[in-house]
């Protein structure tokens, strides 16, 4: 079920870390370097791009329905993108929840459990992101 979560994911356009193996309860992956919520609270804001790439990943999530518990906890990043690393039990299975803006509101509430304080027009441009990369996965949004 791990391996079948991981590839759905990579196949609609969402990074995954670089599988080396795996076999016997075993999964061997590239090492991504940088802890999300860290590269985030850097100095100087978190960048565009950053911010993007958990809209997408929320809208992926969201349109692939799956109903995730702490998403936004352990994402990892090569310093521009966002890794999920983590397919197991917290993302659930596929197909169990209706394609909704719940994901992305658990992402506004993660970044603000994070301190992250955005301009309107951030949040705003975050929104509009999620609706766009919803659009051009599956569907609409309710």
């Amino acid at each position: 079920q791990w391996m079948s979560r991981r590839r759905l994911i990579s196949a609609h356009g969402l990074p995954t870390p670089k599988l080396i193996t795996y076999g016997y309860g075993v999964v061997l992956e590239e090492i991504v370097p940088y802890h999300l919520r860290a590269l985030v609270l850097s100095p100087g804001g978190p960048q565009m791009r950053l911010l993007s790439g958990l809209a997408q990943l929320a809208a992926v999530i969201s349109q692939l329905g799956f109903a995730p518990i702490d998403l936004f906890e352990d994402l990892y990043s090569h310093g521009e993108d966002v890794v999920l690393v983590d397919f197991g039990e917290s993302l659930g299975p596929p197909g169990i929840a209706e394609p909704t803006n719940h994901v992305f509101e658990q992402l506004l509430a993660a970044l603000e459990s994070w301190h992250v304080v955005l301009p309107v027009e951030a949040v705003s441009c975050l929104h509009n992101s999620f609706f766009s990369f919803c659009e051009t996965s599956k569907g609409t949004i309710q």
